[in-house]
């Protein structure tokens, strides 16, 4: 065990030990936002946590590219969670101070990557245990993306009138293709193509260079190339923007 890693689970049994003969926490603990922006510019990001329990709760912070099966001590990102094991007592909240690790910094500069932040929260333990009574951890994940310096404009910029939608039919049905020609990651909820049929997206993220496919109600009556396509995406600040298209190409009758 490396001295590094040594230390963080010295810091991690010593907060737990502190931890011990008081009640659970009832979970009212908080990130402050959806998801982490680190520019190259600014090298790093300090989302917050907040504590709005009555409980002292311990808090693991590790950053991962996707892969959840590869424990925290065996990850490599280019990014250093300072303090990544932390007690944050009733009432209280701590920035998370992530920094860009330059020196291991490999990534590409002509589009974001995306890599997860990870909030594991532990609950202080009752007084006596029983054996009926379950303690759990909860953990939580938001995106983090790393953005170069290089990029053109903004994530706004990179939605309206950037994504290409198409319209492709075949035996088995009807499906409206998003395609993501732009740098940035986007996160979009909701799509309508025309004017009443909406079809829902997949839970992930639209990445650069890729394209989607979602599936349409059988129903759903034809659109001309040029026809109108609304949708919904998520911005830097996590809020739901509302944005207009037109379908580009299509082949269905």
């Amino acid at each position: 065990m490396t001295m590094l890693r040594k230390s963080i689970w010295m810091a991690w049994l010593g907060a737990v030990l502190s931890m011990a003969g008081m009640p659970a926490a009832n979970g009212a603990t908080y990130l402050n936002v959806s998801r982490v922006i680190i520019s190259e510019k600014s090298g790093e990001a300090q989302p917050q946590l907040t504590n709005a329990g009555e409980q002292p709760v311990l808090f693991q912070i590790w950053i991962d590219k996707g892969d959840t099966a590869v424990s925290p001590e065996k990850l490599e990102v280019p990014f250093v969670v300072d303090n990544p094991v932390f007690r944050l007592d009733p009432g209280n909240t701590r920035r998370v101070r992530i920094l860009l690790d330059r020196a291991r910094l490999s990534l590409p500069q002509d589009r974001e990557s995306l890599f997860w932040l990870n909030v594991l929260e532990v609950p202080a333990s009752p007084p006596v245990q029983r054996s009926s009574q379950v303690q759990l951890a909860f953990q939580s994940r938001v995106k983090l993306m790393y953005r170069p310096a290089a990029l053109p404009g903004g994530l706004d910029d990179a939605v309206v009138g950037q994504l290409r939608f198409s319209l492709r039919c075949s035996a088995a049905g009807a499906s409206l293709h998003v395609g993501n020609p732009t740098a940035f990651h986007h996160t979009i909820l909701r799509v309508r193509p025309g004017a009443d049929v909406p079809a829902q997206m997949r839970d992930d993220v639209l990445r650069p260079g890729e394209t989607i496919s979602v599936a349409l109600p059988s129903a759903h009556p034809p659109i001309a190339p040029g026809g109108a396509v609304s949708f919904e995406y998520i911005n830097d600040f996590g809020a739901v923007i509302e944005a207009h298209g037109k379908i580009g190409e299509s082949d269905c009758p």
